[in-house]
């Protein structure tokens, strides 16, 4: 019990050395977490920040140790016998050695607050001079696209994905035909991001110029769109009934097309939601597919899956981005011979989007011998 009470009142009496030594602890242990995060915001600070709050609270760790020790082991011996004048002395000392060691930190956080100052008074030039150069600078019905499509646009999508699926196909009669059956699927989330309620237009489209029996081959065979719950997963509603969207004129044929517009009503602010939207259309076998996003979109994947007994060995599948990063896609053909991919993590404007050409394979064959060259000749 004595020793228990002995040891209260040593904490008691030296409690606001513990505390600073425990904040000195708690510094260090946290300098790593605090030098990644401000590294997110500004890299070139995060790591003099961790460096600043490591050796910060080991100043005050070891400090707070030493003024412990000077006060259990000296104080009846050392500074009982000394005058109050060294008692000061000594204090002023140990506070000018503080201000000393501290003071190369102050200066290095007051620079940082300044470049801190400056970098955003640099970014409000920047957005000041892009905001005058576009209001003032364009015409404006151009203007007005770029502020309702890109700018002010109240929908982004974070992602989105493409998958054509290409197999041979026959004729009624059953007889095999130089067509290609082209199933298209897309699926792609999309968030509201202003400030209140909003719907979206949904709009897909398949092309209807190829009907080698006289009557319509294209169609939509699924669409279905829901919420993405808190737990990243998406609660979808009923699958639409196809024919009765043709009923009410959702789904009408139109300019040699079959279009597909659909509205989602009373989308919250900062929801999300994931639509799905499958089809199928003719196409040759020597062709081009097109699609362009009509919503601000900042990635898309693309899938071309051979089917039938179809592979590379027979079409040769190009695939391009229609973007202003084009050459940044990433285009896998190697690793299935019946699929063929393309990756472009970059935001796609309106009106750009892909391109999926495919064109019988022909084996190139290798010249026997190298073309004969032009005598060099030097000007004389």
């Amino acid at each position: 019990m004595t020793l228990i009470k002995h040891t209260g009142g040593w904490i008691k009496a030296h409690w606001p050395s513990i505390r600073i030594a425990l904040l000195g602890v708690l510094l260090m242990l946290g300098s790593k977490l605090a030098e990644s995060i401000v590294e997110e915001l500004w890299p070139q600070h995060g790591e003099w920040i961790g460096y600043f709050l490591e050796h910060l609270g080991a100043v005050l760790v070891v400090g707070m140790l030493v003024r412990v020790a000077i006060e259990e082991g000296y104080q009846e011996t050392f500074l009982g016998s000394v005058k109050e004048e060294v008692k000061k002395k000594i204090q002023d000392g140990i506070d000018q050695i503080s201000k000393e060691s501290l003071q190369p930190i102050t200066n290095q956080l007051l620079h940082a607050k300044e470049d801190i100052n400056q970098l955003d008074s640099s970014i409000q030039q920047l957005a000041t001079a892009l905001t005058y150069k576009i209001t003032q600078n364009l015409d404006q019905d151009l203007r007005r696209v770029l502020e309702d499509g890109v700018l002010n646009s109240p929908f982004v999508r974070p992602e989105y994905s493409l998958n054509l699926k290409l197999q041979p196909f026959s004729n009624r009669d059953g007889s095999p035909s130089d067509i290609l059956e082209v199933s298209v699927t897309t699926s792609y989330k999309v968030t509201n991001r202003s400030d209140e309620r909003a719907k979206y237009l949904c709009e897909s489209w398949l092309d209807d110029d190829i009907r080698p029996s006289g009557i319509r081959e294209s169609q939509f065979t699924r669409f279905v769109f829901g919420k993405v719950g808190s737990d990243n997963k998406t609660h979808f509603l009923p699958v639409a009934d196809i024919l009765a969207l043709e009923d009410d004129g959702k789904i009408f044929e139109h300019n040699g097309a079959l279009h597909l517009k659909y509205e989602i009503e009373g989308i919250e602010k900062g929801s999300t939601y994931e639509v799905i939207v499958a089809g199928k259309q003719l196409m040759h076998r020597n062709d081009i597919f097109v699609w362009n996003v009509v919503t601000l979109t900042n990635k898309i994947d693309v899938t071309v899956q051979l089917t039938g007994g179809i592979t590379q060995k027979d079409l040769d599948i190009f695939p391009r981005a229609i973007h202003h990063a084009a050459e940044q896609a990433a285009i896998d053909k190697t690793t299935d011979p019946t699929k063929v991919t393309m990756n472009l993590h970059q935001v796609f404007l309106p009106y750009q989007g892909v391109e999926v050409r495919w064109s019988p394979h022909v084996e190139r064959k290798s010249s026997p011998g190298k073309l004969p060259q032009a005598p060099i000749t030097t000007p004389s």
